[in-house]
């Protein structure tokens, strides 16, 4: 019987994950449909009421229309808790304007060279530059990178992550394309990977955590930190929006 998480001291660290499409927040399934979820700064100031401790926010949109400033400024206003941002960055004066506005940390995702992460850790340290890898299993089953820009032509998973590790980023969040916002539940051949790596480098799992005991099990393995979207967002097998927090504060 799968324990009630409501009951559980959590990780230290269970971060939201909330997506953005404009000014919208969405939850994604598999990087392509798209549910809209409502106004995220009333979102946010939900999560802050229910004494979140962290939150990661993503956007979708913002690599082809540009990232809402505005939006991201109202967001770290209500916000009770340290926020990191990702999406549409593409320079050491985007990374300027969203530290200036109250995010603790970048997140770099869709471009990940050298010419713009090994800058951005210099000037800003390893702890504020975060690396995304966005991964699904290709057609021999192997673990690979899905909309990711590295050098080399780096493309299987353990070779991206020593990769970002020689970078410098302080830490790398591993979001699984096939589970995002399925919650189906963790994906082992992800879960495995922390064995290599749990004493080097700071490993976050995203996609497809369904409920309290995904989370102990992924910390459990070595990850130093889960992010979760839809079962932090959702209730029940009708998916109601019921934004909800595993207790009042994480210790």
């Amino acid at each position: 019987m799968r324990s009630n998480y409501r009951d559980i001291d959590p990780p230290t660290r269970l971060i939201l994950g909330l997506l953005l499409r404009g000014r919208s927040a969405i939850n994604s399934i598999k990087f392509k449909e798209a549910e809209y979820l409502g106004d995220p700064i009333n979102l946010i100031r939900i999560f802050s009421e229910k004494n979140c401790s962290e939150g990661a926010i993503l956007s979708k949109s913002a690599g082809q229309v540009g990232i809402e400033y505005s939006v991201l400024e109202s967001i770290a206003r209500v916000a009770r808790f340290p926020l990191s941002y990702g999406g549409g960055i593409r320079s050491l004066s985007d990374i300027d304007r969203v530290i200036s506005i109250g995010y603790e940390k970048v997140i770099l995702s869709g471009d990940l060279t050298k010419g713009l992460v090994a800058p951005a850790v210099t000037k800003y340290g390893s702890s504020a530059i975060v690396a995304c890898l966005n991964v699904k299993s290709n057609w021999l089953g192997r673990l690979s990178l899905y909309e990711n820009k590295l050098e080399h032509n780096i493309n299987d998973l353990r070779e991206a992550i020593k990769y970002c590790q020689e970078l410098g980023v302080g830490e790398i969040i591993i979001n699984s394309v096939e589970d995002d916002g399925c919650l189906s539940g963790l994906n082992e051949k992800i879960i495995k990977i922390s064995d290599e790596f749990m004493n080097s480098m700071n490993l976050i799992y995203y996609g497809g955590v369904r409920d309290f005991d995904d989370v102990v099990s992924a910390t459990s393995a070595g990850y130093s930190g889960v992010c979760a979207s839809s079962f932090l967002t959702f209730l029940g097998d009708e998916k109601g929006i019921l934004p909800t927090y595993p207790r009042e504060k994480i210790g």
